[in-house]
């Protein structure tokens, strides 16, 4: 039986309802409001609430105040949509509950207290923990014992307790969204994670395409039947859109649970047989091949199998099942593999794990160190929780380590899975930052991620050369002890494999189109019980930088220009090409690997266009071709431009004074430059005076000035006919003043210089 169902029979006090069981099926046009109030509560005791809460979203409208009709309305929000800040004002509109008996077919029926217990649920979900407690509370106070929630009641309250120590302790956990289109508006949940971190499966509640699946909907929310996806991580981190595994069966239940650390396996859950049972599929011949129920005697039963893990040897199974014999609800269980081969019955995992409430999504560590899972019972924030504890090789436990905040919250978190390294863990959560009812999240760089104490060999082909074919190759692992060979999974490109302390191994990758060796190596493992990681990648092709080159105002690609490429950390010239209509390639770059981190300088000239230099910093990936696009400004005319340069040149000069000042040295070698620089440029310099002295005086002084300017410039220029000079006395000050100051004075004697041709 669902919550819902057991929430909503609670408040019927198992009410005779004899006669109305066929009003599910009755056309409502034809029923009135008395009726319609009939068919909901009898769609909601038999957990139709989705339909149920369409005909009490119209009854309320007729009569918005209704205290039973907005406690209808608040218990589907809760229960059925699960949204828990949209429950409360409903509920909150039929409180305080009165006296008197239930008659659960009419408008004019009582609130039951139990109105309490769901306001408090919403308030615990939404992490107001104080009034949560405050509604626990006066549900306990006032309902008595003879409600199922009395009890019920008293785990909550000791949940809230256990909040507010937590909420007030978080962890170090980096806790976001996965990213990329995993998560929908949908449940998504479930999540497996490989051992290398490349490949993601999980569960959603999907429409398909090619299938009317209207008469499989769940009748409490009108969800989708539960089917597996798969999602792929690319080399820039981010998770390919995710696809449904042709596994799947469009009218079945179909769960991710668990998969082997070398890929080659996946653990399902499947409702295709029995109350809920276990399966698996191997990867062959590029896909998963129809599942087919474990082999494992006495696992699989009559009650509900939900979840699955094993170790790496697969000697220790740990599976959640709601059998007889448990501490109560779903619990671990555990079966352990003797020296003869057989197998123990199913043991259960004891009060240290177990609790009268439900623990479900086990999880092992690579090196069967650490067992996680998530429990509801008194030790949680409300909802599942996850846990942590260290678990020997037959499975004993110790005290288990709640996870805390930010992996845990007051809704749901449970399935909870990591990679080998530690460095990612993914687990699923119900909380108010979702974006559907249930999400999945990333965990980093925190204190709950158990890397495991193994060596680990890995790696991937990564095809670079986009025009040619990919690799067909081959990874063969031989380990020198046993000599015993075999081929690696190579699954979308990549494999992962467990190596043994202190081993002696071969690793030797093939061509196998050509049978070539391409690479052959001896690999030798530690023999201490510490993590090592081998990571052996092929690379097929090389890195190249391509590029077009364009004029920034038309966007046309520039004819010819010349391409140069520098190491910007020591300028060391890599190549330098020519450009032809716009385009350029580089041969093929050696030296270079996947993760690498680059920084080129890459120098364009073109004539007629400034040049230009753009720094191209990247972390190398899988794509070979390295893209840079440049658009060039044009260059202004040569004369137009010297001629903004040389208006910003002007040399001054001391009273009465016609030597060159050394504060002046600078610009009179700017000038120089920029005639040798334009060896067919002529200038004229003109020197001036200010209006003190004769007229006939400053005539002279100004022609003294010219002709120092004029040899200092000639000395240093070829052809030094093509600058001439001329002094104009005080007939063109440059400050008109009749009492000059000092300053304005010094402003009028000067030398500055025009472009004559």
């Amino acid at each position: 039986m669902s919550l819902p169902q057991k929430c909503f029979l609670v408040l019927t006090v198992l009410a005779p309802l004899t006669g109305f069981s066929q009003m599910k099926d009755v056309d409502e046009s034809q029923l009135n409001d008395d009726e319609l109030l009939k068919k909901a509560v009898v769609l909601m005791i038999d957990g139709y609430l989705y339909d149920a809460d369409k005909i009490v979203g119209d009854l309320i409208s007729k009569d918005p105040d209704n205290n039973y009709l907005n406690y209808l309305k608040g218990f589907n929000l809760l229960y059925s949509a699960r949204d828990h800040a949209a429950a409360i004002p409903y509920f909150e509109q039929s409180i305080p509950p009165e006296p008197g008996k239930l008659e659960l077919l009419s408008a004019d029926s009582k609130v039951p207290v139990d109105v309490y217990y769901h306001l408090g649920t919403s308030h615990h979900f939404l992490e107001d923990i104080d009034k949560a407690t405050e509604y626990y509370t006066l549900f306990k106070n006032q309902s008595g014992k003879k409600s199922e929630f009395y009890d019920e009641v008293d785990l909550r309250l000791a949940q809230c307790e256990v909040a507010k120590q937590l909420i007030a302790n978080p962890k170090s956990d980096k806790v976001e969204l996965i990213k990329g289109n995993i998560n929908t508006n949908l449940p998504e949940y479930s999540p497996v994670i490989s051992a290398n971190g490349k490949e993601l499966y999980f569960t959603s509640r999907r429409d398909w395409s090619d299938q009317d699946l209207s008469k499989k909907l769940y009748p409490v929310d009108n969800s989708y039947p539960e089917d597996i996806y798969y999602s792929q991580l690319t080399r820039n981190d981010s998770w390919t859109d995710p696809e449904k595994l042709a596994i799947c069966k469009p009218f079945d239940n179909e769960a991710s649970l668990f998969m082997s650390p070398t890929m080659d396996k996946l653990f399902v859950y499947s409702d295709a047989e029995g109350n809920g049972n276990l399966f698996y599929s191997d990867f062959q011949s590029d896909e998963f091949t129809a599942i087919d129920e474990l082999p494992f005697n006495r696992l699989n039963s009559e009650f509900w199998e939900s979840h699955f893990v094993c170790s790496p040897d697969s000697s220790l199974i740990v599976f959640a099942s709601d059998r007889k014999g448990g501490e109560g609800g779903r619990d671990l269980w555990l079966m352990r593999q003797e020296e003869d081969g057989s197998w123990t019955n199913p043991i259960n995992m004891g009060p240290e794990i177990n609790t009268p409430e439900d623990e479900d999504s086990p999880f092992l560590t690579l090196d069967g160190e650490y067992l996680y899972y998530a429990s509801n019972g008194n030790q949680s924030m409300g909802g599942f929780d996850v846990f942590r504890t260290k678990i020997t090789e037959k499975g004993e436990a110790s005290a288990p380590e709640n996870l805390g905040v930010p992996i845990n919250s007051t809704g749901d978190d449970i399935f909870f899975t990591l990679t080998c390294d530690g460095n990612d863990a993914y687990f699923t959560s119900f909380r108010e930052s979702g974006v559907g009812e249930t999400d999945i999240y990333h965990v980093t760089d925190g204190e709950s991620n158990t890397p495991a104490e193994v060596i680990a060999l890995k790696g991937e082909v990564i095809n670079l050369t986009e025009d040619s074919e990919k690799a067909d190759v081959s990874f063969t692992l031989t380990n020198k002890k046993t000599n015993y060979s075999e081929e690696l999974l190579l699954k979308n490109d990549a494999y992962f494999t467990l190596l043994d302390n202190c081993g002696e191994y071969t690793l030797t990758i093939t061509d196998n189109v050509t049978n070539e060796v391409k690479s052959t190596e001896d690999i030798q493992t530690n023999c201490e019980s510490v993590a090592q990681t081998f990571e052996r990648n092929y690379l097929n092709g090389a890195y190249w930088i391509a590029g077009t080159i364009t004029d920034a105002e038309t966007n046309e690609p520039i004819s010819i220009s010349s391409v140069e490429i520098r190491n910007a950390a020591n300028n060391e010239l890599i190549t330098s090409l020519e450009a032809q209509n716009g385009q350029f390639s580089t041969e093929k770059l050696t030296n270079f690997q996947p993760n690498d981190s680059v920084d080129f300088s890459i120098r364009i000239n073109a004539e007629g266009y400034d040049s230009k230099t753009v720094e191209f910093e990247e972390v190398l990936g899988s794509i070979g071709k390295l893209t840079v696009d440049v658009s060039l400004d044009k260059s202004p005319p040569l004369i137009a431009s010297i001629e903004d340069q040389l208006k910003e040149f002007t040399i001054y000069f001391d009273y009465d004074k016609s030597n060159i000042r050394q504060s002046e040295v600078d610009i009179m070698n700017e000038v120089v430059r920029i005639m040798n620089e334009n060896p067919e440029l002529k200038l004229m310099l003109y020197a001036h005076t200010d209006a003190r002295g004769t007229k006939a005086y400053n005539k002279r002084l100004s022609n003294r000035r010219a002709q120092s300017s004029l040899k200092y410039i000639q000395k240093r220029i070829t052809n030094p006919k093509r600058i001439q000079a001329k002094g104009l006395g005080e007939t063109q000050l440059a400050v008109e003043c009749d009492e000059c100051t000092k300053q304005q004075h010094q402003l009028n004697r000067r030398t500055n210089f025009e472009i004559i041709e």
